[in-house]
């Protein structure tokens, strides 16, 4: 037990223990449910005075028994229960899904972990304890609640306010629903969150991008390092291994199936929409929808260019699956420039991208602006999925059309950042797929 630095993240403080031991004590509750890296001191004077019931569902691999954790070795070990345990996932919330499938009946759920609340069960077999407690870095949103709170705090909530809660965002679904059937035209607005659902991986924050390179995270390169034109010339065999594997990451992706039930949506509409997205991923029309109502504002990895844009010209990538040596990223086959013969770089705009060639793009914009103007006095739904702050190019654009135009509503679709400006747009707490399926089939 000496090898080890105390790690404090998941200490609940003495008077948080004394809060809850407090309310407890006003209840005539027999067993607690606990979930997550139970604190040692906290379960200590609950098993002095009740059941205390611990999820057998701590990680992805069901490896472990949630209990206290009371710190974490030098190599990266968890001590768990006073034994060093190598667990399968990192400390940050977006990456600790906890399943709590197979709770029973019990009287109180303390959870002290950060949760992803679009694991939690939705058809969930047995009814919500009375008393909510929600410790450390747990994340209130898996009720969708609107309360924010501090690590230290303790927040408290009753099962008749989460069914309010649970009404009004039903409330929000229907009315989602009701205007997009008033709809008369549809702008689908998409960010990276769209793709996710179809396995596509997630490049938020330094270690959700490593996690899906580790090649990269031994370099120590960001998302922003490697997304940059200045790589192609700085080492062109781990640009094409980056942006090689995503492409055939691409090429073999299925679009999921909020994809089909848009598409269905908008041949109801008698096919009057546009898609404007920041992904160069190609899952629009690899869906279906049309080439010609596409507008990449950032791109495509479908198209190549010149890496020292020696000529406009902009090409389609014929190529066949790239080799790449995964161990170390690099690509074994680098495409070339058809013109000069120096290598090609994808027709996406990178970070401090001085040489993107936007003819296409610029070309896509006007398609869009003209489908714009004549359908400027009709109304128009926004439906925007998975667009996030970091880079808001998305998000900046369904807020500024429903502002400025009376005709517009915006519907946000995001699991966390679903806040809206305007009192008429509304937003939706959920996943892409899953939003998509709410909206489209309402509260049925």
């Amino acid at each position: 037990m000496s090898n080890y630095i105390q790690n404090q993240d998941y200490k609940v403080t003495k008077h948080s223990i004394n809060l809850i031991m407090d309310k407890l004590s006003s209840l005539h509750c027999k067993s607690v449910y606990y979930i997550g890296y139970a604190d040692k001191d906290l379960v200590i004077s609950l098993k002095d005075k009740y059941d205390v019931k611990l999820s057998d569902y701590f990680d992805r691999t069901n490896k472990n028994t949630a209990f206290w954790c009371e710190g974490i070795t030098d190599d990266g070990l968890y001590i768990l229960d006073g034994t060093p345990i190598e667990l399968n996932i990192p400390k940050w919330a977006e990456d600790i899904p906890v399943m709590i499938e197979g709770m029973s009946e019990h009287d109180v759920l303390i959870l002290d972990l950060p949760i992803d609340w679009e694991l939690y069960p939705k058809d969930y077999p047995h009814k919500l304890p009375d008393i909510i407690f929600l410790l450390g870095d747990a994340d209130s949103s898996i009720f969708q609640t609107t309360y924010t709170w501090s690590y230290e705090g303790v927040w408290i909530g009753r099962s008749e306010k989460l069914q309010k809660e649970k009404e009004l965002f039903e409330e929000k679904i229907s009315m989602a629903h009701d205007i997009i059937n008033d709809a008369e035209a549809v702008i689908i607005t998409a960010g990276a969150g769209m793709s996710v659902d179809s396995g596509l991986p997630d490049f938020r924050g330094k270690e959700g991008f490593w996690k899906a390179y580790p090649p990269i995270a031994k370099l120590g390169y960001d998302f922003t390092q490697m997304a940059n034109p200045a790589l192609f010339t700085k080492n062109p065999k781990l640009a094409w291994g980056f942006y090689g594997h995503r492409l055939n990451l691409y090429r073999s992706t299925t679009p999921h199936d909020g994809f089909k039930l848009l598409l269905g949506l908008v041949n109801q509409k008698e096919n009057n929409y546009f898609i404007f997205t920041s992904n160069v991923d190609g899952q629009f029309q690899k869906a279906g929808f049309g080439e010609d109502k596409i507008y990449e504002v950032h791109g495509s990895i479908h198209y190549l260019q010149c890496t020292n844009a020696c000529t406009e010209s902009i090409w389609r990538n014929h190529l066949n699956e790239i080799k790449i040596d995964m161990d170390k990223l690099e690509a074994q086959t680098l495409p070339r420039c058809k013109n000069c013969k120096e290598w090609a770089r994808p027709n996406i705009l990178m970070f401090g991208d001085g040489q993107f060639i936007n003819t296409r793009a610029d070309e896509q914009n006007k398609k869009f602006h003209n489908w714009r103007f004549k359908n400027k006095d009709k109304k128009i739904v926004i439906i925007e999925i998975g667009a996030g702050s970091a880079i808001p190019t998305i998000r900046n654009f369904g807020d500024k059309l429903s502002s400025f135009d009376q005709n517009v509503t915006l519907i946000r679709i995001n699991p966390r950042e679903y806040e809206v400006y305007n009192p008429d747009d509304i937003g939706i707490a959920l996943g892409g797929e899953e939003g998509i399926k709410k909206i489209y089939y309402g509260n049925e």
